[in-house]
């Protein structure tokens, strides 16, 4: 199993810190980063331990991370056509 940092390192390999937007628009993006990494190191974690019971195989699981990835960027998007 990895560890806690090793996770975290993965979800910002991932998700890497982009400066190349507007400066108005870098914090904001960058709030959204941090967003996708705890919910991959969370998601991650969960993962490994529900591969240790042998719930899923690791294809489901990579599934089931795009899908929520997928979800949660739609939701923010739709977030940002309200406003």
């Amino acid at each position: 199993m990895k560890t806690q940092e090793e996770i975290e390192q993965l979800a910002e390999k991932e998700y890497p810190y982009r400066d190349d937007s507007r400066k108005s628009d870098i914090e904001y993006t960058n709030n959204i980063r941090r967003l996708f990494c705890s919910i991959y190191t969370q998601g991650y974690t969960q993962c490994q331990e529900d591969m240790a019971d042998k719930k899923y195989t690791e294809l489901q699981l990579r599934f089931f991370a795009d899908e929520l990835i997928k979800g949660i960027q739609s939701l923010i998007l739709s977030l940002n056509k309200q406003d």
